[in-house]
């Protein structure tokens, strides 16, 4: 908790003649259950803040905190246990806040870029089952809270916009929720019979850097670069407008003049945290989905340590350093620098203890960087969910690379996550891999699965030296799946990066 407690003082604001609340903590939200649950909120230094929590199945809870010079308090709920709707009543010296219909479940954190953000309004546009889904699906006990898009800060806020408000699955309020949030939540709450709470805090676009604090910026040294260019971007581009004559409001990503709100762009370091992460990160959770990417993928190599460092730092900032964290690779689509972003997400993912990993490569579109089948991406997560947090034999992550030897003219490929053993994609032999020997020139590779290998070989390759499979941003034909149906993961056994 030492790494909250750091983190909390950074948030702080002016005292307030009132005892208030994030607007996380407004009606229908959905508290964690099973856990300690903070609790926060800004008075007048010194005030005593009482909250109570009670239901009508046990006996109501009293927690008490004084607020620090600065005005902030906190306070812990004892864990909270499944059973009727809750109500809260927050009390100061001079007012009450009572919070009502309250559910105790699991929630989970959803950010990323657009496709983490896509709405279910948008995938019916192309999808016929997302439209019959957004018009059918009634689940009162299924809420989002949604951030706005269009929110960028220079500095880390303390709340969101006060249109932020919990709301559950029916057909006046599905077609604006982010679909993978939708897909995702659904499957749970099916799978479980819990309620689920999602806070979805995810902007369309925008690098990694935009969406990790300041502190974590600076602590490796992409980040520090980033950084420093990003702010020589933003002062030689601002200075350019202001030099403009006559100055214009126009919205091209400048701060409006005068500066009243502290608004940047969205290349600004840390705005999406600034403005969309912040401010829900401490909220007590069962887990966060991450899915991004898509900005980065000129990156390389260098991606694995700038999620790494991202995943945890947001630990550190919810409290939690050990916080379940669901990563979804990038899918196929025609673009440059998606195979190796690819292998940095699950280089991170090996890296990173007590992730889980989504593989998508199936379900992309060539022509598209938004495909459109988030309803499959939500399944997958909730099945590694389903693994990685609740401990059951299940899982949404298909086969990963584990090693390669060499027998003679054939690669014998081993893999992790094989669940009850590989299979081709019907109706297909196994397509997409490539073999090379010591001159590093890849060929077509003939491959085939022996008990739970995959056996790759060449007749013009005599001595292997190396196996990629799907080794390219839009491969045509995805053919090697478990037994499941969840895809392989494309890899590469070789590490010639003057051969990408």
């Amino acid at each position: 908790m030492k790494s909250l407690l750091i983190y909390l003082v950074l948030f702080t604001t002016s005292a307030s003649a009132s005892v208030t609340l994030p607007h996380l903590f407004s009606d229908g939200v959905v508290l964690q259950r099973e856990k300690p649950v903070l609790v926060w909120g800004w008075a007048d230094s010194g005030e005593e803040v009482t909250v109570s929590i009670s239901s009508p199945e046990y006996p109501e809870q009293f927690k008490t905190t004084t607020a620090d010079k600065s005005g902030n308090w906190s306070l812990w709920l004892d864990p909270l246990r499944l059973g009727a709707p809750v109500s809260m009543r927050v009390s100061g010296k001079t007012n009450v806040i009572n919070v009502s219909d309250i559910l105790v479940g699991d929630v989970f954190q959803i950010s990323g870029q657009s496709n983490a953000a896509m709405s279910m309004g948008s995938c019916a546009a192309r999808l016929p089952e997302a439209k019959e889904n957004m018009a059918q699906v009634t689940l009162p006990q299924v809420r989002i809270f949604e951030v706005p898009w269009a929110l960028f800060k220079d500095t880390p806020q303390t709340d969101v916009p006060e249109s932020c408000k919990w709301k559950s699955l029916s057909p006046q309020t599905n077609p604006g929720f982010a679909a993978l949030a939708f897909y995702f939540a659904r499957s749970l709450h099916e799978h479980l019979g819990v309620p689920i709470g999602i806070v979805r805090a995810s902007h369309a676009g925008g690098r990694a850097e935009i969406k990790m604090s300041k502190e974590a910026l600076l602590s490796f040294e992409v980040g520090r670069k980033s950084y420093d260019a990003s702010i020589q971007a933003y002062e030689t581009a601002k200075a350019k407008k202001e030099a403009e004559k006559p100055q214009s409001n126009t919205p091209d990503g400048l701060p409006p003049e005068p500066v009243v709100t502290g608004t940047v762009n969205g290349g600004y370091p840390s705005s999406d945290w600034n403005a969309a992460i912040a401010p829900v990160i401490r909220f007590t959770k069962r887990g966060i989905v991450w899915y991004q990417g898509e900005h980065n993928a000129g990156d390389g190599a260098k991606y694995t340590e700038t999620l790494a460092v991202l995943l945890q730092s947001w630990r550190e900032a919810s409290g939690d350093d050990n916080m379940p964290i669901l990563l979804v690779q990038l899918p196929r689509h025609e673009a440059k620098g998606w195979s190796m972003l690819r292998e940095s997400q699950l280089t991170a993912h090996r890296n990173t203890p007590n992730t889980g990993f989504v593989v998508t490569i199936d379900l992309g579109e060539k022509d598209n960087i938004h495909p459109v089948d988030k309803k499959e991406v939500g399944a997958r997560l909730a099945l590694e969910a389903r693994r990685l947090i609740y401990n059951e034999d299940a899982s949404g992550c298909g086969p990963l690379y584990q090693n390669m030897t060499i027998e003679g003219n054939q690669a014998v490929i081993r893999f992790t996550n094989i669940g009850t053993g590989l299979k081709a994609a019907e109706g297909t032999s196994l397509e997409g891999f490539q073999i090379a020997d010591s001159k590093r020139n890849f060929l077509p590779a003939q491959a085939q699965i022996v008990g739970n290998t995959i056996v790759v070989q060449s007749p013009e390759i005599t001595r292997p030296e190396a196996v990629r499979y799907l080794w390219e941003s839009f491969p045509p034909t995805i053919s090697l799946f478990s037994n499941e149906g969840l895809p392989a993961s494309p890899f590469r056994t070789d590490a010639w990066n003057d051969k990408l």
